[in-house]
């Protein structure tokens, strides 16, 4: 209920609508929020709580679904990553047109993260990693940090496939 309430502050300061694929959602606590928000959500992730009514088991690397089925995708886990590359070609492929990619993401090494044993992409700085986003084909439209919410060491990117 705790992670639950946290997406449901976070989320209130998203313009987020429709439907949304939550990726690497472990137990689905930000699909709760988004639906509790209206939204259609569902969440994919590796490792799901059996019999879960919130997340399917997947590899987002390798995204079970058809193109062009959602007009949002949320992730908290794209540190988790073994290629960003492949990721985010997958975003694009199950995003609608002008569809929205919304990352929530630490800041970087360089900016005082300490990088622990489960990540398996990490960055520098948060613009190195919008670098990375835009030069693979997805336009970075807002960054609001979360403040206190998150200890000063978050921010959720919008970004959009045009």
């Amino acid at each position: 209920n705790r992670r639950k309430s946290d997406f449901l502050t976070e989320f209130s300061h998203v313009d987020i609508h429709g439907s949304v694929l939550c990726l690497g959602s472990r137990d689905g606590a930000e699909v709760d929020a988004l639906r509790t928000l209206g939204n259609l959500a569902i969440g994919v992730d590796l490792a799901y709580p059996p019999n879960s009514p919130f997340v399917h088991y997947g590899d987002f690397h390798h995204l079970p679904y058809p193109n062009k089925l959602f007009d949002n995708v949320y992730t908290n886990a794209f540190d988790h990553t073994h290629s960003p590359e492949l990721l985010l070609s997958e975003i694009k492929r199950v995003l609608k047109p002008l569809g929205h990619f919304h990352l929530r993401s630490s800041i970087g090494y360089d900016e005082g993260l300490t990088v622990g044993t489960f990540e398996a992409c990490r960055w520098r700085t948060q613009d190195e990693l919008i670098r990375l986003i835009r030069v693979n084909g997805l336009t970075h439209y807002v960054s609001k940090p979360l403040g206190q919410l998150y200890k000063n060491r978050y921010t959720l990117h919008l970004f959009q496939l045009i």
